[in-house]
């Protein structure tokens, strides 16, 4: 499937370093598979004059590990020198039937992507601080069959750039802290986004890393009734695989 017009955009971003670091044999490249257990949360609706919205989706209970269907987190990282490219993306995918009250029962799902591209530079005067730059894509569908009632089914894909730092600190050949925060939306589609997140790397072997942590990610994007002002808030877990 051809990526989106948003999606190239990051790509192209994160992928824009000055021609001097283009030597292949001299770049060093992390391919990070982990387990984020976020709790979700916030508000969701589905477009139209009068949006339908699920009651649990928004109190986090439709996010059950129950009702996961699918999932998958993927983050790689490329660098050379000052510059370090940074990709993640994400795929989750929730169903279940929900009741309003006594009278309403909701079928829901949604399903959703997440893709990052950024731009990192290490800080010569500080070199344990490096400058954020990218953009940050999402495309959610959300379905929902009412019983009695109508049925509304969703998609939306948008992209927003951010800014932000990252902070390293290595206290020994094994382990390493790492501090990331971003802000951004500013309008472009989202009104706002945000992204936090701390880790903690033990290296196992040259080429091989434990990596656990904590991040919170969120997101408030409104457009035609569509609404989706979301919070994802928990530890994550993963493997980095060095070459």
């Amino acid at each position: 499937m051809p990526l989106p017009p948003a999606v190239a955009a990051a790509l192209s971003l994160a992928l824009s370093l000055p021609p001097g670091i283009a030597h292949a044999e001299d770049w060093q490249f992390e391919i990070t598979p982990y387990i984020w257990g976020a709790t979700i949360s916030g508000d969701l609706a589905t477009g139209g004059d009068t949006p339908v919205s699920a009651p649990d989706v928004g109190d986090g209970s439709f996010f059950a590990l129950e009702n996961l269907q699918a999932a998958y987190f993927l983050a790689f990282e490329a660098g050379r020198d000052r510059w370090r490219v940074l990709v993640d993306t994400l795929h989750l995918d929730y169903a279940d039937d929900v009741r309003d009250g006594r009278l309403l029962e909701i079928s829901a799902e949604l399903e959703g992507y997440m893709f990052e591209g950024a731009a990192a530079y290490r800080l010569e005067s500080h070199p344990d601080w490096e400058l954020l730059g990218g953009a940050r894509y999402f495309s959610i569908r959300t379905s929902l069959d009412s019983n009695p009632g109508p049925e509304s089914s969703v998609r939306k894909d948008w992209a927003d750039p951010f800014l932000g730092v990252r902070y390293t600190h290595r206290f020994s050949d094994h382990w390493r802290v790492r501090a990331r925060a971003d802000v951004g939306g500013f309008g472009v589609n989202a009104d706002s986004m945000a992204n936090l997140a701390i880790e903690a790397d033990y290296s196992l072997t040259d080429s091989l890393k434990l990596r656990a942590g904590y991040r919170y990610l969120t997101a408030d994007f409104e457009r035609d009734g569509f609404i989706f002002d979301v919070a994802f808030t928990g530890p994550a877990v993963g493997l980095s695989f060095q070459f």
